[in-house]
């Protein structure tokens, strides 16, 4: 009734059972790694944040909220990311139409006064604030055949804002339109780089 094995079958059945178990522990060793690079690359006590094209990492709550509750405490900081602006002046006055533009400056005030400065350094003499922004890409499209309506538009990326800034240029204006200035003022952690896109 019971089937005896010879000595070469109980050795293949020997390799065969080592080659399985090693599948096995192979397959284990890749779904716990397939876990821990779920966690977005970001250090210890981090998880991943963001979505597509912008990810980042933040500190995991060890409890409770404004600390209390759940064994450990959470304490709140203030971010260290800081807002970057950015601004537009025009001399609409004058027939060329002096732009002054300025980018990742600290303030809103900061940012008007460069832009204002830039459009009188190129003849403007009634320059005046037209678009301000912060943490956001920028496009001015103006249209090729000139004396018509210019068009402003931001994004989170320069090659979306332009786009926008083109297509609604086009529109309004029932002729082509090139973009003539693009720049970006993105969020700034101190002590990092700042990177600017045109």
């Amino acid at each position: 009734m019971f089937k005896t094995f010879t000595i070469t079958e109980q050795h293949y059945f020997k390799q065969f059972m080592g080659i399985a178990n090693t599948l096995v522990l192979a397959f284990v060793v890749l779904m716990w790694s397939g876990h821990v690079a779920a966690e977005g690359n970001c250090p210890p006590g981090y998880y991943p944040i963001g979505g597509q094209g912008l990810q980042g990492c933040a500190p995991i709550p060890s409890g409770g909220s404004n600390g209390s509750g759940g064994g450990g405490t959470y304490k709140w900081e203030p971010s260290l990311w800081e807002k970057r602006w950015g601004a537009i002046a025009e001399d609409k006055a004058a027939p060329s139409r002096p732009t002054g533009y300025a980018q990742a400056t600290r303030t809103e005030r900061g940012a008007k006064k460069v832009a204002l400065e830039n459009c009188q350094k190129k003849g403007g003499k009634n320059c005046e604030v037209i678009f301000t922004y912060n943490n956001k890409c920028v496009a001015l499209a103006d249209p090729t055949q000139g004396g018509q309506e210019s068009v402003i538009r931001i994004d989170r990326t320069p090659a979306g804002a332009k786009a926008l800034a083109a297509y609604e240029c086009q529109s309004k204006n029932k002729q082509e339109c090139k973009v003539v200035y693009s720049a970006c003022s993105t969020y700034y952690e101190p002590g990092a780089s700042i990177f600017y896109w045109w």
